[in-house]
């Protein structure tokens, strides 16, 4: 899956950087190099710039899959500076926003957290749904913050918090 090999980037990287490995951080491009040619191009906006998992079926792009992906390529741009992965971040980045669930239609999990985006992407249908995932995705939200200095995202990765902050039980 992609957003394994998003993790495996994040493991290369951090192995390069601790042990002075630049095998490492070699195999983290290569693995980024991979990752960038299977995102998608499409004329469905809804789609494009997705990173799709087809284990789900052939018919649903699961968003949340996107926004772990996110994480090693933003890493691999802060590692790197190569401006393919900004380029492609950023693409992710703005389908992901286009799933965004808008002001007063959020919706609240049975586990009490609200949720910010749409997780499914049904396409036969072409319509956004709900589903059963958690997505953490504020940290990613940071991240572009700090490449990038949209400040828009760091008004959002407030908002995420205070929200999280919101329904954590006193044990954590």
């Amino acid at each position: 899956c992609i957003f394994e090999m998003s993790q495996a980037i994040l493991s290369l990287l951090k192995f390069g950087e601790k042990e002075n490995n630049n095998g490492a951080r070699e195999s983290a491009i290569k693995c980024g190099d991979w990752i960038l040619k299977q995102q998608a191009r499409s004329k469905d906006k809804n789609v494009d710039g997705l990173w799709i998992t087809p284990e789900y079926g052939k018919n649903l792009v699961v968003i949340s899959d996107t926004i772990e992906s996110l994480w090693g390529i933003l890493e691999l741009y802060r590692h790197t500076q190569q401006k393919k992965y900004l380029r492609s971040s950023s693409r992710a980045f703005e389908a992901v926003q286009r799933a965004r669930v808008r002001p007063g239609n959020m919706w609240v999990s049975k586990g009490g957290i609200q949720a910010r985006v749409y997780l499914d992407y049904n396409l036969k249908t072409r319509k956004y749904s709900l589903s059963m995932h958690r997505i953490i995705d504020d940290g990613t939200w940071y991240l572009f913050y700090k490449l990038t200095g949209r400040p828009t995202l760091i008004k959002d990765f407030r908002t995420q918090c205070d929200e999280q902050m919101r329904y954590q039980t006193p044990d954590g």
